[in-house]
C-alpha cells in the first residue's frame, strides 16, 4: 500500500508582514491546491485574529485550521462559529479537564485537537487523546513564523502513534522539503508550512517539494497512449484478446466500441479467475469477461488528486483507463508509474 499522502496546511501567519493583502494570498493558495489554511492566534496583538476569519473566508473555499496558542483559551471561545470541516486546537499545556474539552468540542462542532509544545512530554496527551480528532505536534516555537525544525518531535510522534494509531497527526514548525521527507516517512497526516511556501517567489515549486515527488504532474504526463494501449471490440474472441495483450506487453486491454468509446476493461487476472471455473474459454467474447463501467480518470487530473481519490475509495487498482469528456479511450495509467514518477 502507498504511504499516507499528507495534506498541506499553509500558515497564513507567514504572510502577515508581506506586501500582499491576506485576501489575495488566500485566493492564490486556492488556485495552487493547498488543502487547509493554518491560522495562528496568540496573545500577541501582531498575530492573526479570530474576528477576521468570517471576512477572510469569503476569499477561499478551504477549511480553516485554527491554532490557539494563548495562556487562557476560554475568552476566545465566546461566539466562535466554525464550519464542520474546520480544525480547531489549543494547547495541552493549558491544562483543561476532560469535561471542559468535551464541552468545547461539542460547542465548536468541527475537527477538534490539542497542540503540544516541543519540550512537553508526550505522555501529557495520553489521558485526553481518546476525545481528540488530531494532535498538533509543535516542532518549533509556536506563534513565530520561520522557526527551525526540532527533531525531538520525531520520537514523540512515534510514541503517540503506537498508543493512538487512529488519531490524526499534524506537525507545525520548520517544515521544509528536508523535514517533510522525514515526516512523510512517519506518515504524518497534515504538514503545516508557512514561510517555506509563502516567502518564496514560486509557491508551486515549494508545494511540490513538500510532497517530495512530482505529484503535481497530470495523468496525461505519465499515461501510456496510442499504439501502446491494447484495444479490442466487445465481440472479439478471447484468444484474440490475449494475443492483443501479449503483443502490446500489457496485462490488460480496453474494450471499446467502433467510435473508441470505453465499454469495459479486461485484465489478465480476470482471465485467470475465469479459467479456474471454466477451463474452455473458446466460446467467450470480450464482452463476456470485461468489467463494465470501470473506474476512469481524465487526462488533466493531477496525480495527487488521483492518489487521494484511490485512498478515499480504499481501491487497489493496478491500472486505470484514461478517457476524455466523451468517454473516448485515450490511454492507461499504472499505479507503479505514479509511484515512480520523477522526484524533484
Amino acid at each position: 500500500m502507498l504511504k499516507t499522502i499528507p495534506k498541506i496546511s499553509c500558515s497564513l501567519l507567514a504572510a502577515v508582514d508581506s506586501d500582499v493583502a491576506l485576501p489575495d494570498v488566500l485566493k492564490k493558495l486556492d488556485v495552487l491546491g493547498v488543502d487547509i489554511i493554518h491560522y495562528d492566534v496568540s496573545d500577541n496583538p501582531k498575530t492573526l485574529h479570530l474576528k477576521d476569519i468570517d471576512h477572510l473566508r469569503q476569499n477561499t473555499h478551504l477549511p480553516f485550521d485554527i491554532h490557539l496558542s494563548v495562556e487562557d483559551p476560554t475568552p476566545y471561545l465566546a461566539d466562535l462559529k466554525l464550519q464542520p470541516d474546520d480544525y480547531f486546537c489549543f494547547h495541552v499545556e493549558n491544562g483543561l479537564s476532560w469535561s471542559q474539552l468535551e464541552n468545547i468540542r461539542y460547542q465548536l462542532g468541527c475537527n477538534f485537537g490539542l497542540a503540544i509544545n516541543t519540550d512537553t512530554p508526550v505522555s501529557e496527551l495520553f489521558e485526553k487523546a481518546q476525545i481528540l480528532d488530531y494532535v498538533l505536534f509543535m516542532s518549533a516555537t509556536p506563534g513565530v513564523s520561520g522557526g527551525a525544525f526540532n527533531d525531538k518531535v520525531v520520537d514523540k510522534i512515534k510514541a503517540f502513534r503506537r498508543a493512538f494509531p487512529k488519531v490524526k497527526v499534524h506537525v507545525d514548525g520548520g517544515v521544509n522539503h528536508l523535514s517533510a521527507a522525514l515526516l512523510r516517512e512517519l506518515e504524518v497526516d497534515v504538514l503545516i508550512s508557512g514561510s517555506y511556501i509563502l516567502k518564496n517567489d514560486d509557491h508551486l515549486v515549494q508545494l511540490v517539494k513538500l510532497f517530495g515527488r512530482n505529484l503535481y504532474l497530470r495523468v496525461a504526463d505519465i499515461m501510456r497512449s496510442h499504439n501502446q494501449i491494447p484495444r479490442v471490440g466487445p465481440d472479439t474472441e478471447i484468444c484474440q484478446v490475449v494475443l492483443e495483450m501479449n503483443t502490446k506487453l500489457v496485462g490488460c486491454t480496453c474494450v471499446v466500441d467502433h467510435d473508441n468509446r470505453l465499454l469495459g476493461l479486461i485484465t489478465d487476472g480476470d482471465i485467470r479467475r475465469r479459467l479456474i471455473v471454466q477451463p474452455d474459454l473458446s466460446n467467450l467474447k470480450a464482452k463476456d469477461l470485461m468489467a463494465p463501467n470501470p473506474f476512469v480518470v481524465k487526462p488533466d487530473m493531477r496525480l495527487l488528486n488521483l492518489l487521494r481519490e484511490l485512498d478515499k475509495r480504499h481501491a487497489g487498482f493496478d491500472v486505470i483507463p484514461v478517457v476524455d469528456s466523451s468517454n473516448q479511450c485515450m490511454g492507461l495509467v499504472w499505479l507503479r508509474d505514479i509511484i515512480t514518477s520523477h522526484a524533484l
